[in-house]
């Protein structure tokens, strides 16, 4: 079963590179694009996206809401802003990466990489989980 990325990007010239960037990541995924915050809180209001990647300044609000709304969505935050203030922001929120933007489009060549980066993390860290839970009834059973 394919895992949903939700793409959320309110620029159409950002987007047209962030879907051609993308374009190199394995075909597990399948891509819902949206613009706006609203589109997006209702969408994942009644549906599951698996991640969101989403630019930080949205037409009607921030992606940082995004991240404090559904914290249980890895979330890559991306942001033209250069503030380092913000990336620690953001990360702080629950943002599993914090990508900028740079004029000569060079974050787009790092886009998959970051991409494939988190969904490991996340995968690891539900196996992380697992063990955990797994250990926890050995040790109840008395067989470690």
């Amino acid at each position: 079963m394919k895992e949903l990325i939700l793409i959320l990007e309110d620029d159409p010239i950002d987007l047209i590179g962030l879907k051609k960037a993308i374009q190199t990541l394995p075909k597990q995924f399948d891509f819902k694009y949206l613009s706006c915050y609203r589109d997006a809180y209702a969408f994942l209001s009644t549906r599951k996206a698996n991640y969101i990647v989403t630019d930080y300044y949205l037409g009607d609000g921030e992606g940082l809401k995004l991240i404090q709304d559904f914290p249980e969505i890895p979330t890559m935050l991306i942001t033209g802003t250069g503030n380092i203030e913000l990336a620690i922001k953001a990360l702080n929120a629950g943002a599993e990466e914090v990508l900028e933007k740079d004029v000569q489009g060079y974050y787009l060549k790092l886009l998959p990489l970051y991409i494939l980066r988190m969904v490991k993390n996340h995968h690891n860290n539900i196996e992380h989980r697992r063990l955990i839970r797994q250990n926890k009834i050995l040790r109840a059973v008395g067989n470690i």
